[in-house]
């Protein structure tokens, strides 16, 4: 779904939940929006499961054959994001319980950045940081977004050029 009106117009909800979280994050506040900021905040919720459901395809550094299963961090640093396996103890990695978060979802993130003194970077580098852990690649085209959010795609223009040329 591509976006009809305002700042990002023109821009897909796909490239809105991976680049713009905190945008996203204002979009789920609204409690009854109109048309079509409604249809925006609906495709959102219909993304964000898609987004959950994608597996962390790097393993523990620690238990080394283990996959991830989410990231701690604790209050008020949401740049350390710490990548865990279930057998992890996030505690070790030395703030005290009440300030540990484990973030496992999208909604986790937002939740997380949010209880916080938030600023727009955060929710970003939270959201990317986990995206590229389920496999986002570091550069982004409208193609690769779709093929992350699992949409039958074909490449775009730029993409098939910079494919003949490697």
């Amino acid at each position: 779904m591509i976006i009809t009106f305002g700042e990002y117009r023109g821009r897909s909800v796909e490239w809105l939940v991976l680049k713009r979280p905190d945008y996203v994050k204002w979009i789920l506040d609204q409690p009854t929006p109109t048309w079509p900021l409604a249809g925006v905040k609906s495709e959102v919720l219909r993304l964000i499961p898609i987004f959950d459901a994608k597996p962390i395809l790097k393993t523990c550094s620690e238990h080394y054959t283990l996959p991830l299963s989410g990231f701690t961090t604790w209050k008020g640093n949401p740049h350390n994001l710490c990548a865990v396996c279930d057998l992890c103890d996030p505690s070790q990695q030395g703030p005290v319980p009440e300030e540990l978060k484990v973030i496992r979802t999208y909604k986790d993130a937002l939740d997380f950045i949010r209880s916080g003194d938030a600023r727009r970077c955060d929710y970003r580098l939270a959201i990317n940081t986990i995206a590229r852990a389920k496999g986002f690649p570091e550069r982004s085209s409208p193609a690769r977004i779709r093929k992350f959010f699992g949409e039958d795609v074909e490449p775009d223009a730029g993409e098939a050029v910079s494919q003949l040329i490697r």
